[in-house]
């Protein structure tokens, strides 16, 4: 997309938030992304050169890191579980693997494999952000996030966060 399209889509949120919604190869489907511009405000609406190839790496990236991805979002389900007592899981699970959180956590959310992990969670949005530059040009790296809801932690988001359009890294 280029800045004259995406200004076009662009729906206002706030002084210095939008939302675009745009077609995402690796989700093949529309998804919505969240944009904050801090060099917008009320008046008016900066959209930067950095801002469109931030939209345009939500656009373009591809399944090609996914088994990564998948990977480590796997590692983060086995890190939750093994760590987390959640109040959710009902009693008779807990008394039938005689307390163990772990065990009654897995049993709970039925998910056994990377694939499993990764089909579970539910995509919220992807989100890109410059903060003001005073109309400088932007020769930082490029990062945009991808938001899910994961059933193994409601309270906390899942970010799978890319720069340059490579992914980098789950929070």
């Amino acid at each position: 997309m280029n800045k004259s399209e995406i200004l076009e889509h662009l729906v206002r949120t706030g002084p210095n938030d939008f939302e675009l919604e745009v077609y995402s190869k690796f989700f093949a489907s529309n998804i919505k992304v969240l944009i904050f511009s801090g060099d917008s405000d009320d008046d008016r609406i900066v959209i930067s050169d950095y801002l469109v190839d931030c939209v345009n790496d939500v656009i373009g990236y591809n399944k090609e890191e996914r088994d990564q991805i998948v990977t480590d979002i796997f590692a983060d389900y086995e890190i939750v579980i093994k760590a987390s007592d959640y109040g959710v899981v009902p009693d008779e699970l807990l008394r039938k693997h005689k307390g163990n959180s772990e065990r009654a956590n897995r049993e709970y959310f039925g998910i056994h494999s990377a694939e499993e992990a990764y089909q579970a969670l539910t995509f919220k949005y992807a989100s890109v952000v410059e903060y003001s530059q005073g109309s400088k040009e932007s020769a930082k790296p490029r990062y945009f996030g991808l938001f899910f809801r994961r059933p193994w932690d409601a309270e906390h988001e899942l970010q799978l966060e890319f720069e340059d359009g490579k992914y980098k890294k789950l929070h």
